[in-house]
């Protein structure tokens, strides 16, 4: 009988030792399992929250293009303009062309002004600063024109005023190949 209870005594511990290898296994098992799973999920949130930033980025870059893009032909169309009234003036035309000039100067002038938002909610420094001073020197000449009769526009002064425009045209074009060759892809608000 001491061979029986030492049987059934052996077959206990090695019982209680195989539940307690059993649940310490299994509690490593557990906590290994949630340690790898909590890691997955901080690599997926940082994966999504990486391709959405970059998403967000090209979807930026994307608009400032368009903007930009917007922008520049609206210049060219002024600079234009300009032109065509600092031809009308030279030549001595004091008539309905010079009128009709003023008037497409003042009408081109006008859209670059309603541009401005879009620029300059998402340009960068350097190219809101171009910006600001080219719609500047625009409405100097602005000024210029509506104190004046057509038949006092002067030819010269007109073309110094158009001289300024396509300089400040030509920086305000360099700032924008600049930036988006180089720029930041989030306004910078400086």
């Amino acid at each position: 009988m001491d061979q029986g209870w030492a049987a059934i005594i052996a077959a206990t511990v090695g019982l209680v030792g195989a539940l307690g290898g059993a649940l310490a296994g299994g509690y490593a098992a557990i906590r290994g399992a949630r340690e790898g799973a909590e890691r997955a999920a901080r690599a997926a949130l940082e994966h999504a929250a990486r391709q959405a930033r970059d998403q967000h980025e090209h979807w930026l870059r994307q608009e400032r293009r368009a903007a930009y893009a917007d922008m520049l032909k609206d210049v060219d169309e002024h600079e234009m303009k300009v032109a065509q009234l600092v031809s009308c003036a030279e030549n001595g035309d004091m008539g309905a062309q010079l009128l009709e000039a003023m008037a497409d100067v003042h009408s081109s002038q006008i859209r670059i002004i309603r541009r401005s938002g879009p620029v300059m909610t998402i340009a960068s420094h350097g190219v809101r600063e171009a910006y600001k001073t080219y719609v500047e020197v625009c409405r100097r000449m602005s000024a210029y024109l509506m104190e004046r009769q057509p038949t006092d526009v002067d030819g010269d002064e007109a073309r110094q005023y158009y001289r300024a425009i396509v300089l400040r045209g030509s920086v305000l074009t360099m700032a924008v190949a600049a930036d988006i060759q180089t720029g930041p892809t989030v306004p910078t608000g400086e």
